[in-house]
Protein backbone atom coordinates (compact mmCIF):
# COMPACT_ATOMS: atom_id res chain seq x y z
CA UNK A 1 0.00 0.00 0.00
CA UNK A 2 1.27 3.34 -0.60
CA UNK A 3 -0.73 6.72 0.42
CA UNK A 4 0.54 10.37 -0.10
CA UNK A 5 -0.38 12.18 2.62
CA UNK A 6 1.39 15.70 1.80
CA UNK A 7 3.38 17.54 -0.65
CA UNK A 8 5.49 20.63 0.03
CA UNK A 9 7.45 22.09 -2.25
CA UNK A 10 9.79 24.96 -2.04
CA UNK A 11 11.34 27.69 -4.23
CA UNK A 12 13.49 29.66 -3.19
CA UNK A 13 13.54 33.28 -5.21
CA UNK A 14 15.29 36.73 -5.54
CA UNK A 15 12.38 37.84 -3.56
CA UNK A 16 11.91 35.14 -1.25
CA UNK A 17 10.21 31.91 -0.54
CA UNK A 18 7.28 30.96 -2.73
CA UNK A 19 5.56 27.40 -3.00
CA UNK A 20 2.94 24.97 -2.22
CA UNK A 21 1.92 23.16 0.80
CA UNK A 22 -0.92 20.56 0.59
CA UNK A 23 -2.34 17.51 2.32
CA UNK A 24 -4.06 14.68 1.05
CA UNK A 25 -6.98 12.82 2.92
CA UNK A 26 -8.69 9.49 2.44
CA UNK A 27 -10.58 9.07 -1.03
CA UNK A 28 -10.95 11.06 -3.86
CA UNK A 29 -8.81 14.40 -4.09
CA UNK A 30 -9.23 17.02 -6.58
CA UNK A 31 -7.02 19.87 -7.65
CA UNK A 32 -8.72 22.79 -9.66
CA UNK A 33 -8.38 25.86 -10.41
CA UNK A 34 -10.22 28.97 -12.18
CA UNK A 35 -7.18 29.79 -14.39
CA UNK A 36 -5.71 26.73 -16.64
CA UNK A 37 -2.22 27.66 -15.52
CA UNK A 38 -2.06 27.52 -11.94
CA UNK A 39 0.20 24.75 -11.28
CA UNK A 40 -1.75 21.79 -10.85
CA UNK A 41 0.05 19.75 -13.25
CA UNK A 42 3.30 20.90 -11.39
CA UNK A 43 1.92 19.59 -8.25
CA UNK A 44 1.46 16.65 -10.22
CA UNK A 45 5.12 16.37 -11.31
CA UNK A 46 6.21 16.90 -7.87
CA UNK A 47 4.81 14.01 -6.62
CA UNK A 48 6.58 11.74 -9.73
CA UNK A 49 9.45 13.73 -9.38
CA UNK A 50 9.53 12.78 -5.39
CA UNK A 51 8.92 9.12 -5.87
CA UNK A 52 11.67 9.32 -8.62
CA UNK A 53 8.87 8.08 -11.38
CA UNK A 54 9.43 11.31 -13.47
CA UNK A 55 10.22 8.71 -16.43
CA UNK A 56 6.80 7.93 -16.91
CA UNK A 57 6.43 11.88 -17.62
CA UNK A 58 9.50 11.58 -20.20
CA UNK A 59 12.47 11.67 -18.70
CA UNK A 60 15.29 11.38 -15.80
CA UNK A 61 16.16 14.24 -13.68
CA UNK A 62 15.20 17.76 -13.37
CA UNK A 63 14.84 18.35 -16.75
CA UNK A 64 11.30 16.91 -16.96
CA UNK A 65 10.37 19.46 -15.24
CA UNK A 66 8.46 22.85 -15.51
CA UNK A 67 10.33 25.69 -15.68
CA UNK A 68 8.77 26.92 -12.11
CA UNK A 69 11.49 24.62 -10.99
CA UNK A 70 14.41 25.52 -12.45
CA UNK A 71 14.43 29.31 -14.01
CA UNK A 72 11.68 31.17 -12.91
CA UNK A 73 8.20 31.76 -11.72
CA UNK A 74 5.40 34.69 -12.43
CA UNK A 75 4.42 36.90 -9.59
CA UNK A 76 2.10 40.15 -9.68
CA UNK A 77 3.15 40.16 -13.92
CA UNK A 78 7.10 39.71 -12.94
CA UNK A 79 9.36 36.86 -13.48
CA UNK A 80 11.61 35.99 -10.52
CA UNK A 81 14.68 33.59 -10.76
CA UNK A 82 14.62 30.53 -9.36
CA UNK A 83 17.16 30.04 -6.78
CA UNK A 84 16.18 26.57 -5.17
CA UNK A 85 13.40 24.25 -5.71
CA UNK A 86 13.01 21.81 -2.71
CA UNK A 87 9.85 18.78 -2.56
CA UNK A 88 9.28 17.11 0.22
CA UNK A 89 6.47 14.37 0.01
CA UNK A 90 4.84 12.41 2.79
CA UNK A 91 3.79 9.08 2.46
CA UNK A 92 2.63 5.77 4.22
CA UNK A 93 1.90 2.53 3.69
CA UNK A 94 -1.01 1.91 6.58
CA UNK A 95 1.49 1.48 9.73
CA UNK A 96 4.79 3.84 8.70
CA UNK A 97 4.49 6.73 7.63
CA UNK A 98 7.87 8.65 6.16
CA UNK A 99 8.93 11.88 4.66
CA UNK A 100 10.75 12.16 1.52
CA UNK A 101 13.21 15.11 0.63
CA UNK A 102 14.47 15.53 -3.08
CA UNK A 103 15.82 18.71 -4.50
CA UNK A 104 14.98 19.86 -8.12
CA UNK A 105 17.72 22.69 -8.19
CA UNK A 106 20.14 23.06 -5.41
CA UNK A 107 23.80 23.74 -5.58
CA UNK A 108 26.24 21.05 -3.79
CA UNK A 109 22.81 18.52 -3.57
CA UNK A 110 22.63 15.83 -6.32
CA UNK A 111 18.84 15.71 -8.07
CA UNK A 112 19.36 11.52 -8.33
CA UNK A 113 19.86 11.55 -4.38
CA UNK A 114 16.38 11.47 -2.34
CA UNK A 115 16.59 10.92 1.47
CA UNK A 116 14.23 9.30 3.68
CA UNK A 117 13.16 10.87 7.29
CA UNK A 118 11.57 7.89 9.22
CA UNK A 119 8.94 10.74 10.40
CA UNK A 120 5.83 12.96 9.39
CA UNK A 121 6.77 16.56 7.62
CA UNK A 122 6.12 18.22 10.35
CA UNK A 123 8.62 16.32 12.67
CA UNK A 124 12.09 15.54 10.27
CA UNK A 125 13.85 17.86 12.73
CA UNK A 126 13.15 15.29 15.39
CA UNK A 127 13.97 12.39 13.06
CA UNK A 128 16.05 9.78 14.55
CA UNK A 129 16.77 7.47 11.57
CA UNK A 130 17.28 9.13 8.32
CA UNK A 131 18.48 7.25 5.04
CA UNK A 132 19.90 8.55 2.05
CA UNK A 133 19.09 6.70 -1.50
CA UNK A 134 19.32 7.25 -5.24
CA UNK A 135 17.80 7.34 -8.31
CA UNK A 136 18.64 6.26 -11.69
CA UNK A 137 21.41 4.80 -11.37
CA UNK A 138 23.24 0.94 -11.85
CA UNK A 139 21.36 -1.31 -9.69
CA UNK A 140 19.81 1.29 -7.71
CA UNK A 141 16.48 -1.27 -8.14
CA UNK A 142 18.10 -3.96 -6.58
CA UNK A 143 20.65 -2.19 -4.20
CA UNK A 144 19.84 -1.76 -0.60
CA UNK A 145 20.85 2.04 -0.95
CA UNK A 146 18.28 2.45 -4.29
CA UNK A 147 15.40 4.14 -3.55
CA UNK A 148 13.05 2.14 -5.37
CA UNK A 149 14.56 -0.88 -2.92
CA UNK A 150 13.46 0.99 -0.20
CA UNK A 151 10.14 1.99 -1.68
CA UNK A 152 9.34 -1.65 -2.57
CA UNK A 153 9.98 -2.71 0.93
CA UNK A 154 8.04 0.49 2.54
CA UNK A 155 5.01 -0.96 0.28
CA UNK A 156 5.63 -4.56 1.27
CA UNK A 157 5.87 -5.82 -2.17
CA UNK A 158 7.88 -8.28 -3.53
CA UNK A 159 8.41 -8.14 -7.36
CA UNK A 160 8.87 -10.79 -9.83
CA UNK A 161 11.80 -11.50 -11.99
CA UNK A 162 11.05 -11.19 -15.78
CA UNK A 163 12.49 -11.87 -18.77
CA UNK A 164 14.60 -8.82 -20.43
CA UNK A 165 15.15 -8.37 -23.84
CA UNK A 166 19.04 -8.79 -23.71
CA UNK A 167 18.25 -12.64 -22.78
CA UNK A 168 18.49 -12.45 -18.87
CA UNK A 169 16.21 -12.01 -16.09
CA UNK A 170 15.53 -8.63 -14.34
CA UNK A 171 13.29 -7.33 -12.01
CA UNK A 172 9.66 -5.83 -12.85
CA UNK A 173 10.61 -2.20 -12.07
CA UNK A 174 8.59 -0.31 -9.95
CA UNK A 175 8.38 2.56 -12.82
CA UNK A 176 6.79 0.27 -15.09
CA UNK A 177 4.13 -0.66 -12.61
CA UNK A 178 3.16 2.70 -11.24
CA UNK A 179 2.72 3.81 -15.22
CA UNK A 180 -0.69 2.36 -15.41
CA UNK A 181 -1.50 4.07 -12.14
CA UNK A 182 -0.29 7.57 -12.75
CA UNK A 183 -1.79 8.96 -15.96
CA UNK A 184 0.16 11.69 -17.74
CA UNK A 185 -2.55 13.84 -18.73
CA UNK A 186 -1.13 14.70 -22.13
CA UNK A 187 -1.32 11.41 -23.70
CA UNK A 188 -2.29 9.23 -20.95
CA UNK A 189 -6.09 9.01 -21.37
CA UNK A 190 -5.47 7.44 -25.60
CA UNK A 191 -3.18 5.04 -24.00
CA UNK A 192 -3.14 3.49 -20.44
CA UNK A 193 0.74 2.97 -20.74
CA UNK A 194 1.28 6.00 -22.77
CA UNK A 195 3.77 7.22 -20.05
CA UNK A 196 5.59 3.35 -19.41
CA UNK A 197 9.45 3.78 -19.66
CA UNK A 198 11.90 1.69 -22.04
CA UNK A 199 13.97 -0.37 -19.35
CA UNK A 200 14.45 -3.04 -21.65
CA UNK A 201 12.16 -5.54 -19.94
CA UNK A 202 10.35 -7.87 -22.72
CA UNK A 203 6.46 -6.90 -23.33
CA UNK A 204 6.77 -4.91 -20.34
CA UNK A 205 2.79 -4.13 -20.65
CA UNK A 206 1.73 -7.76 -20.05
CA UNK A 207 4.27 -8.55 -17.50
CA UNK A 208 2.71 -5.49 -15.54
CA UNK A 209 -0.90 -6.39 -16.15
CA UNK A 210 0.06 -9.79 -14.82
CA UNK A 211 1.17 -8.95 -11.75
CA UNK A 212 -1.11 -5.87 -11.08
CA UNK A 213 -3.92 -8.78 -11.72
CA UNK A 214 -2.19 -11.37 -9.77
CA UNK A 215 -2.48 -13.92 -12.88
CA UNK A 216 -0.67 -16.95 -12.98
CA UNK A 217 1.01 -15.93 -16.97
CA UNK A 218 4.34 -15.30 -15.67
CA UNK A 219 4.38 -18.26 -12.95
CA UNK A 220 3.35 -20.67 -16.06
CA UNK A 221 6.27 -19.04 -18.10
CA UNK A 222 8.81 -19.02 -15.09
CA UNK A 223 7.80 -22.94 -15.39
CA UNK A 224 8.11 -23.32 -19.14
CA UNK A 225 11.52 -22.10 -19.21
CA UNK A 226 12.57 -24.12 -16.41
CA UNK A 227 11.11 -27.15 -18.16
CA UNK A 228 12.71 -26.46 -21.04
CA UNK A 229 15.65 -26.03 -19.10
CA UNK A 230 15.79 -29.54 -17.73
CA UNK A 231 15.23 -31.08 -21.38
CA UNK A 232 18.22 -29.28 -22.47
CA UNK A 233 20.34 -30.84 -19.44
CA UNK A 234 18.63 -34.44 -20.50
CA UNK A 235 19.21 -34.25 -24.25
CA UNK A 236 23.23 -32.66 -23.09
CA UNK A 237 23.27 -35.75 -20.91
CA UNK A 238 22.25 -38.54 -23.79
CA UNK A 239 24.25 -37.58 -26.02
CA UNK A 240 27.06 -37.29 -23.71
CA UNK A 241 26.29 -40.71 -22.74
CA UNK A 242 25.62 -42.16 -25.99
CA UNK A 243 28.73 -40.61 -27.45
CA UNK A 244 30.88 -42.05 -24.57
CA UNK A 245 29.43 -46.24 -24.76
CA UNK A 246 30.02 -45.21 -29.18
CA UNK A 247 33.75 -44.24 -28.28
CA UNK A 248 34.03 -46.95 -25.73
CA UNK A 249 32.65 -49.48 -28.42
CA UNK A 250 34.92 -47.85 -30.94
CA UNK A 251 37.99 -48.58 -28.83
CA UNK A 252 37.30 -52.30 -28.87
CA UNK A 253 36.60 -52.28 -33.38
CA UNK A 254 32.85 -52.99 -32.37
CA UNK A 255 29.90 -51.24 -34.17
CA UNK A 256 27.21 -49.87 -31.88
CA UNK A 257 23.23 -50.29 -33.80
CA UNK A 258 20.13 -49.08 -32.56
CA UNK A 259 20.65 -46.65 -29.92
CA UNK A 260 18.52 -43.43 -30.06
CA UNK A 261 20.72 -40.47 -30.65
CA UNK A 262 18.02 -38.06 -28.80
CA UNK A 263 16.42 -38.57 -25.37
CA UNK A 264 13.52 -41.32 -25.58
CA UNK A 265 11.80 -44.03 -23.49
CA UNK A 266 13.06 -47.78 -24.35
CA UNK A 267 10.47 -50.12 -23.92
CA UNK A 268 11.57 -54.09 -24.18
CA UNK A 269 11.18 -54.20 -27.63
CA UNK A 270 13.82 -50.89 -28.30
CA UNK A 271 16.07 -52.65 -25.75
CA UNK A 272 16.20 -55.87 -27.98
CA UNK A 273 16.84 -53.48 -30.76
CA UNK A 274 20.02 -52.69 -29.48
CA UNK A 275 23.12 -54.59 -30.25
CA UNK A 276 26.87 -54.46 -30.11
CA UNK A 277 28.41 -56.13 -33.28
CA UNK A 278 32.29 -56.96 -33.22
CA UNK A 279 32.73 -58.34 -37.03
CA UNK A 280 29.37 -57.67 -37.77
CA UNK A 281 28.54 -60.46 -35.28
CA UNK A 282 26.29 -60.16 -32.10
CA UNK A 283 28.73 -59.27 -28.95
CA UNK A 284 27.46 -62.27 -27.38
CA UNK A 285 27.67 -64.69 -29.90
CA UNK A 286 31.45 -63.62 -30.89
CA UNK A 287 32.35 -63.86 -26.96
CA UNK A 288 30.93 -67.59 -26.95
CA UNK A 289 32.92 -68.21 -30.11
CA UNK A 290 35.94 -66.88 -28.47
CA UNK A 291 35.46 -69.33 -25.85
CA UNK A 292 35.24 -71.92 -27.67
CA UNK A 293 38.52 -71.47 -29.51
CA UNK A 294 39.59 -70.78 -25.92
CA UNK A 295 38.84 -73.96 -24.60
CA UNK A 296 39.84 -76.06 -27.89
CA UNK A 297 43.67 -74.07 -27.78
CA UNK A 298 43.36 -75.72 -23.76
CA UNK A 299 43.24 -79.22 -25.40
CA UNK A 300 46.56 -78.68 -27.22
CA UNK A 301 49.25 -80.20 -26.03
CA UNK A 302 52.64 -77.86 -26.78
CA UNK A 303 54.92 -79.76 -29.14
CA UNK A 304 58.83 -80.46 -28.06
CA UNK A 305 60.87 -78.77 -30.62
CA UNK A 306 64.78 -78.42 -30.98
CA UNK A 307 64.73 -74.94 -32.18
CA UNK A 308 63.49 -73.26 -29.19
CA UNK A 309 65.71 -70.02 -29.61
CA UNK A 310 65.01 -69.14 -32.87
CA UNK A 311 60.56 -69.72 -32.23
CA UNK A 312 61.11 -66.99 -28.93
CA UNK A 313 63.36 -64.51 -31.17
CA UNK A 314 60.59 -64.75 -33.58
CA UNK A 315 57.67 -64.33 -30.99
CA UNK A 316 59.55 -61.11 -29.55
CA UNK A 317 59.45 -60.01 -32.94
CA UNK A 318 56.20 -60.58 -33.62
CA UNK A 319 54.84 -59.22 -29.90
CA UNK A 320 57.00 -56.08 -30.76
CA UNK A 321 55.37 -55.72 -34.23
CA UNK A 322 51.75 -56.60 -32.21
CA UNK A 323 52.82 -53.09 -29.92
CA UNK A 324 53.17 -51.25 -33.03
CA UNK A 325 50.00 -52.01 -34.75
CA UNK A 326 48.43 -51.36 -31.88
CA UNK A 327 49.79 -47.85 -31.72
CA UNK A 328 48.92 -47.06 -35.15
CA UNK A 329 45.49 -48.90 -34.35
CA UNK A 330 45.25 -46.49 -31.63
CA UNK A 331 45.93 -43.41 -33.64
CA UNK A 332 43.65 -44.48 -36.60
CA UNK A 333 40.92 -44.91 -34.19
CA UNK A 334 41.62 -41.57 -32.02
CA UNK A 335 40.77 -40.13 -35.67
CA UNK A 336 37.98 -42.31 -36.92
CA UNK A 337 35.96 -40.88 -33.43
CA UNK A 338 37.30 -37.22 -34.32
CA UNK A 339 35.92 -37.56 -37.96
CA UNK A 340 32.59 -39.60 -36.95
CA UNK A 341 31.85 -36.51 -34.52
CA UNK A 342 32.57 -33.79 -37.35
CA UNK A 343 30.10 -35.87 -39.19
CA UNK A 344 27.75 -36.01 -36.33
CA UNK A 345 28.10 -31.96 -36.00
CA UNK A 346 27.76 -31.20 -39.69
CA UNK A 347 24.16 -33.52 -39.72
CA UNK A 348 22.68 -31.89 -36.68
CA UNK A 349 23.37 -28.65 -38.71
CA UNK A 350 21.75 -30.03 -41.51
CA UNK A 351 18.21 -30.64 -39.32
Amino acid sequence: MLKIDRVRIEIQTEDGLYGVDEKFESGLNLLASEDNTCGKSSILEAIYYGLGFEEIVGGKGEKVLTSVYKTYIEHDDKKLAVLESKIYLQISNGNEVVTLYRVAKMQNRDSKLISVYHAEMDKIGEAILIEDTYVHMPNSAVNNQGFHQFLEKFMHLELPKVPATDGTQRKLYLQLIFSCMFIEQKHGWADLFSGMPILGIKDSKKRVLEFVMNLDTLSNEKKKEGLKSEETRIRREWELLVRDIINACTRETCDLVGIPIKPSVLTKIDLTGIHILKNKENIQDYIIKLKKEYSEIERIKPKVVDNFEDLQEELNETENDIVSYEADMKWLREHILQEKASIQVLNSNFK
